[in-house]
């Protein structure tokens, strides 16, 4: 038995306010006992393409990544295990992915994900999204062992998608979390929004 914390992080066209305020949460959290904590998709950007370009990351430690270093030190400064829900990922050839990233207690990165399911919508007179004008999808479905449980995970829209859930659970996964950033119109759809 462990607990376990979700933070929902306040939103800025500033990414190092993000950054703070998420450690502010964080360290709340893990104050309070959370062992593990939970963060939302793509929690460092304003979700639109601008600021989602303008806080995308490379991972490969190819050029500075100040969320990828602040995950590292926090999750190593709390000790505990950090589901950092998504962030935009500045991958290969000019292509970005909406990336989740697990660390464990000593700061190390111990899996990604990046969201397979790309969230492409209209609604008429009420939205029209298309992620796929803005990130590839990813092809890998991800199981990772921490000290409490094997995680498996997806990304928001992904949770529409129940053979992503089953085949996590058939590669061992004791817990799914699905971090996510719904929209106006579709939460209401879910009965999330009023």
């Amino acid at each position: 038995m462990f607990k376990l914390a979700v933070c929902q992080v306040r939103q800025s066209p500033n990414k190092a306010e993000i950054i703070k305020y998420a450690r502010d949460q964080i360290e709340e959290a893990a104050s309070k006992g959370a062992k593990m904590i939970v963060l939302g998709e793509c929690w460092n950007s304003l979700y639109t393409r601008k600021y989602l370009t303008q806080s995308a990351e490379r991972l490969d430690g190819s050029e500075e990544a100040p969320t990828l270093e602040f995950l590292k030190e926090i999750s190593k400064k709390t000790g505990t295990t950090l589901i950092a829900g998504s962030i935009p990922e500045k991958g290969e050839n000019g292509k970005m992915y909406n990336t989740a990233l697990a660390f464990n207690k000593k700061g190390d990165l111990i899996a990604k994900y990046r969201k397979t399911h790309l969230f492409d919508i209209d609604i008429p007179g009420k939205a029209t999204y298309k992620e796929s004008d803005i990130f590839g999808a990813g092809s890998e479905a991800v199981v990772f062992e921490t000290e409490f449980c094997k995680i498996g995970w997806g990304i928001c829209y992904d949770i529409r998608f129940p053979e992503l859930s089953l085949l996590l659970t058939k590669l061992g996964a004791q817990m799914l979390i699905y971090p996510g950033n719904f929209s106006y119109h579709t939460g209401k759809l879910l009965g999330s929004a009023p």
